[in-house]
C-alpha cells in the first residue's frame, strides 16, 4: 500500500501468505515461526466495493477450531474511481475504533492485509448478521429494545465525531445484533458505493 501510512494503520497490517483452496496464512511480525491459517467458507454480504467472507481459523493439521470465526472485508482495490486515500482513511477508523475503550460501540478488527487486487479487514465476526437482517427474520424490534439500540448507535456516533470521523453509510445493515456482541455497532462499514 505505500510507505506514507499512519503508524496506527501500519501497526495493524498483518503479514498474509494465499494459498490455494481459500486459505490465507498470516505469519506473526516477529516470530515468523507463530503463524494463523484461516479457511474461508462463504460470503456473508456485498457492497459496492466488495464481499464480506466468513473465515474459519484451522490447526497445524488442518483441522477446524471450535468457535474461532472472523469476517474479512475485501474491498476491491482496483475498482475505477477507487481512492487510495480513502481505503487508508477507513483502515485509520478501524484500527482507533478497534481500540478496548470502544469495545462496547464498534465491532473490533483484527488487522488488515493486501492481496494483488484487493484489500482485506479482519473482524470479530458476529454469528446473527446485520440488524436489517435479524429485524427482517423476526419483525420490529419492541420499543424498549430499539431505545437501546438508538442509544447505542447515537454513543458510537459521538465518539467518531469527537475523533473527526464520519460515518457515510449509517443503515441497519451496518449494524450487528446482539448476542454475543450487545448492541456493537459496526464502523468498519465506512465506505460508500459511488
Amino acid at each position: 500500500m505505500g510507505g506514507d501510512l499512519p503508524d496506527l494503520v501500519r501497526d495493524t497490517e498483518l503479514l498474509a501468505d494465499f494459498h490455494q483452496d481459500n486459505v490465507t496464512i498470516h505469519k506473526k511480525r516477529w516470530n515468523h515461526a507463530k503463524r494463523e491459517i484461516w479457511y474461508r467458507q462463504r460470503i456473508l454480504g456485498h457492497g459496492g466495493y466488495g464481499l464480506v467472507w466468513l473465515e474459519q481459523e484451522l490447526d497445524r493439521k488442518g483441522k477446524p477450531k471450535d468457535k474461532s470465526f472472523r469476517a474479512v472485508k475485501q474491498i476491491r482495490s482496483t475498482k475505477p474511481g477507487s481512492n487510495l486515500a480513502d481505503f487508508v482513511r477507513e483502515l485509520e477508523a478501524v484500527a482507533k475504533f478497534s481500540q478496548e475503550k470502544y469495545q462496547d460501540f464498534f465491532v473490533k478488527s483484527h488487522g488488515w492485509y493486501e492481496s494483488p487486487e484487493a484489500l482485506h479487514i479482519a473482524m470479530e465476526y458476529c454469528p446473527f448478521g446485520d440488524l436489517q437482517k435479524y429485524t427482517a427474520s423476526r419483525g420490529s424490534l419492541p420499543e424498549e429494545e430499539a431505545k437501546v439500540v438508538m442509544r447505542q448507535v447515537f454513543r458510537g456516533l459521538a465518539h467518531m465525531h469527537e475523533e473527526k470521523f464520519a460515518h457515510r453509510d449509517l443503515k441497519p445493515a451496518v449494524c450487528s445484533p446482539w448476542p454475543p456482541a450487545p448492541h456493537k455497532f459496526a464502523v468498519s462499514f465506512m465506505l460508500t458505493s459511488s
